[in-house]
């Protein structure tokens, strides 16, 4: 076993390249790969809650992981307080 540290992608994200560029993306930034395997977003639709913000643009780092900064691709509301998230913008 090597004490080397792996570098995954060129960025050093984690994310292999081919992982990356694996498209097409739909529009919204964020691969197939990761769309087909959430069980909400959508391939083929770039707002898949219809909330007028682009998934992509929802889910920043484009990994599928709603984190804190982040609001949410699969729900117009992310927050729930009854206020759809675009208008909050």
């Amino acid at each position: 076993m090597s004490d080397e540290t792996i570098v995954v992608g060129a960025e050093g994200d984690g994310i292999s390249d081919a992982v990356e560029n694996a498209g097409p993306n739909g529009g919204d930034g964020i691969i197939d790969l990761v769309e087909n395997a959430s069980p909400c977003l959508s391939a083929n639709d770039a707002d898949t809650d219809d909330d007028g913000i682009i998934d992509g643009n929802e889910d920043a780092n484009h990994d599928g992981i709603v984190d804190p900064d982040e609001t949410d691709p699969c729900d117009i509301d992310t927050d729930g307080d009854g206020i759809q998230d675009e208008t909050e913008e």
